[in-house]
């Protein structure tokens, strides 16, 4: 009988252990699932950043550029008039030449 009391005792020490190894198993699936959710939120936050960073320096592009743009609308009215009398200048010298002739 003490054999069988020690088969026995033994028997519901070794299923305790392995219903404990089986939950330590347990716990560990779901701290490499937590652990791996964390490692994607953490490379989507930083996309997230590097997109934010991204925004922002592409709105102070174009803030200089809505600031640069009045400047650069007036030299280039200033090239345009500036080509327009240059062509009527050639235009006047060649009816005067035209007409001298």
């Amino acid at each position: 009988a003490d054999e069988k009391t020690s088969v026995y005792a033994q028997t519901m020490i070794d299923s305790q252990a392995l219903s404990e190894a089986q939950a330590l198993i347990e716990a560990q699936t779901l701290i490499e699932a937590q652990a791996s959710k964390d490692a994607q939120t953490l490379a989507d936050t930083q996309a997230l950043i590097s997109t934010q960073a991204l925004i922002e320096a592409q709105a102070s592009i174009d803030a200089r550029a809505l600031i640069d743009a009045p400047a650069l609308r007036l030299q280039l009215e200033t090239l345009v008039c500036e080509l327009r009398r240059e062509e009527s200048e050639r235009t006047a010298h060649a009816e005067a030449a035209a007409e001298a002739a």
